[in-house]
């Protein structure tokens, strides 16, 4: 659901661990895909179904961020 995350974590450990310099166009790639992961989790815990097998996918964001 989330996977897209991991293209920003990408450019922030670039940035930290390797000390690349990110231009403005790689930047405003990071906030769009920030943006879209931000929309699909936020219609994911909205909206909800209350299915008995189904995971809390708050819980799946907690442990992404926390991650």
């Amino acid at each position: 659901m989330l996977r897209g995350l991991i293209v920003v974590i990408t450019a922030v450990f670039s940035v930290v661990i390797l000390k690349r310099k990110l231009y403005r166009h790689h930047y405003t790639g990071a906030a769009l895909v920030f943006l879209g992961v931000i929309i699909v989790g936020l219609s994911s815990v909205l909206f909800e179904k209350s299915s008995s097998d189904a995971k809390s996918p708050t819980v799946g964001l907690i442990l992404l961020l926390i991650s």
